[in-house]
């Protein structure tokens, strides 16, 4: 058995084939179609972010450790061609966080022509989500 850990990021039913590959003959062994229908995060906070027409911005917030631990928490962007997370991995997007640790997170945007928004998904990377599920909304303006 394999663990697999499935995170939605849109609403509705979602595909994705898995391959099981024999690294050493380069060849696929097993193939999975799994299916996972994603509902509608709830949103926990809303920002309203005003920015320039056609150039880039950049936007901080603060978020905090609410627990007396350290935790790594994934920063996930609906729309990472508009909005990408600075100091996380592109990919994961982890940060960790020291016990009650309050963070600035830096956000940039990309050049917009018309008004966007954008969600930021949180969550535990070592819990799979089962302490902190968090959505952010940001809505950006442009001015």
């Amino acid at each position: 058995m394999v663990p697999l850990l499935v995170k939605c990021h849109k609403e509705g039913l979602q595909s994705s084939l898995i391959n099981c590959i024999d690294i050493n003959e380069g060849r696929v062994i097993k193939q999975w179609l799994i299916e996972v229908e994603g509902r509608e995060t709830v949103t926990n906070k809303v920002f309203n972010v005003s920015v320039i027409r056609g150039g880039e911005s950049v936007h901080k917030f603060l978020y905090p450790n609410i627990f007396e631990e350290e935790i790594t928490l994934c920063l996930l962007s609906s729309r990472p061609n508009i909005m990408q997370i600075q100091g996380v991995d592109q990919v994961e997007g982890r940060l960790k966080f020291t016990a009650k640790e309050t963070k600035e997170i830096e956000i940039k945007i990309s050049a917009l022509k018309k008004n966007e928004s954008v969600k930021l998904y949180i969550y535990d990377s070592e819990h799979g989500g089962n302490k902190i599920h968090e959505t952010l909304d940001f809505n950006f303006t442009l001015l």
